[in-house]
């Protein structure tokens, strides 16, 4: 050596001084004298200008490290010198072992077409996909026949004259046949290099993205039945809310008839019946009238998710003002006091929110406990997705092993003679407050009272 730079130095361990004593054999321990000078004699008979190899250097320490070797010989008169440019590619093999590992386990090979040599070259994991052995040759004078099925022949075969003719790359998604005659998808990126405008290589990548194509496939066949099921759901529930609608309708007329003529029954001849019949008479009507009210409940459960009106900003506070406002003699006979804490104004449906607060401050003072002045509790919570609602009451209570048994419709927890109802109210609020996205659950001790709670989700 007559010289080395600060990256030889360091990459090789040795100093100036030592470096200058020593021949390349010393650097390169797996080459002689002969196998050396057989490397150069191309350069030196003239037959290249310069050679590129790789091979290994031993360091001071004794470990070796990969380089890949630019050689050239230049000529100054009668004197003759090599000038090498030496580079570390420690990191790059790591790099491409760390690619080949990331290439085999997204199932990713290479290929390369040598235009000029017609040779194709495959990768271990492109040979894999085609199911071929190691000493299989691809054979370019097939083309794509061997290769691609069907329509995607010609769609391949003007992908790469496109890249032969105009510099186009391609990323294509193929259905090819393997030698064993399996069908595999699979997605061909591919690109030219030209060299004085003629295409002299293509090369690219191969990934078998057969079990992705399967999936996608099973998902739009599910979709397509999930339409189905939609469509079937969809025409149900329209013939559901008509079936609603005329019943009714239908159900009110003679029910409304019935307690029509009870009522004259009872004004005409109260004065000839005596405390029995008065009696069946008041059975028919009230009869009448909660049969009423529970198809009206009915109608009103039906449509609890498709409200008929647009969002709108609706202010809580102004909802539990007109609710004693309506509710002004109740709440005067059972001396009932209602605590409102600041709550929000929200962007929602109005007709919903409101009788889901309505249910729940009703069912609070009709469950209140005897001889206790109701007391009502009302407010709120914000969350970062979501405001949380709570109506807190010292009525009755619940026990813990019906907290869902209450929002189911028709289910009551105590006898009709002693709390009226139809069992539908807090089914109903279910209903809405799941239909704006929101969630509804209850939290109570028997004989202490019960705290409701809601959430409304800000999106």
């Amino acid at each position: 050596f007559s010289y080395v730079n600060r990256g030889g130095l360091k990459n090789s361990g040795y100093s100036e001084e030592e470096i200058l004593k020593l021949t390349p054999l010393d650097l390169k321990t797996d080459f002689n004298l002969r196998s050396f000078r057989q490397l150069i004699n191309p350069l030196l008979t003239n037959e290249k200008e310069k050679i590129e190899f790789f091979t290994t250097h031993k360091r001071k320490d004794g470990s070796f490290y990969p380089v890949e070797v630019h050689l050239q010989l230049l000529e100054e008169g009668s004197q003759r010198k090599f000038v090498a440019i030496i580079l570390d590619i420690t990191e790059r093999l790591r790099a491409n072992e760390l690619l080949d590992k990331a290439n085999r386990l997204a199932v990713i090979g290479n290929w390369e077409v040598d235009v000029e040599k017609e040779t194709v070259y495959w990768s271990p994991i492109t040979r894999e996909i085609h199911e071929v052995d190691i000493d299989f040759v691809p054979d370019l004078s097939k083309g794509v026949d061997f290769y691609v099925e069907g329509d995607n022949r010609e769609k391949i075969i003007q992908c790469v004259q496109n890249c032969v003719n105009l510099g186009e790359s391609w990323d294509e998604e193929l259905q090819i046949t393997t030698l064993n005659k399996n069908l595999k998808w699979v997605r061909v990126i591919g690109q030219g290099e030209f060299l004085d405008g003629k295409c002299i290589r293509i090369y690219g990548s191969f990934q078998d993205i057969t079990e992705r194509k399967i999936q996608e496939e099973q998902l739009v066949i599910l979709n397509n039945s999930l339409k189905v099921y939609t469509k079937e759901l969809e025409r149900s529930n329209e013939e559901l809310e008509q079936f609603a609608f005329i019943t009714s309708h239908d159900l009110q007329e003679p029910l409304r008839m019935i307690a029509s003529f009870m009522d004259m029954l009872k004004r005409k001849y109260a004065d000839r019946l005596d405390e029995k019949g008065l009696q069946y008479i008041h059975y028919a009507t009230d009869g009448a009238k909660r049969m009423r009210q529970i198809i009206l409940d009915l109608l009103d459960y039906s449509r609890a998710d498709k409200p008929t009106e647009s969002v709108e900003k609706v202010n809580f506070n102004e909802i539990i003002s007109y609710f004693e406002m309506l509710r002004r003699k109740v709440i005067s006979e059972n001396s009932v006091k209602i605590i409102v804490s600041e709550l929000p104004t929200l962007n929602l449906y109005k007709g919903p929110i409101t009788q889901v607060l309505y249910s729940l401050l009703d069912n609070a003072i009709k469950y209140a406990r005897k001889g206790v002045i109701p007391i009502l509790e009302i407010s709120s919570k914000e969350f970062e997705n979501e405001w949380e609602f709570a109506v807190k009451d010292n009525g009755i209570g619940i026990d813990s092993k019906f907290y869902d048994k209450i929002f189911i419709i028709f289910q009551r927890l105590h006898n009709r003679n002693e709390y009226d109802g139809t069992g539908i109210g807090l089914s109903i609020a279910k209903k809405h407050v799941e239909f704006m996205g929101g969630k509804i659950w209850v939290e109570s001790t028997l004989g202490v009272g019960s705290t409701f709670y809601f959430t409304i989700p800000k999106k």
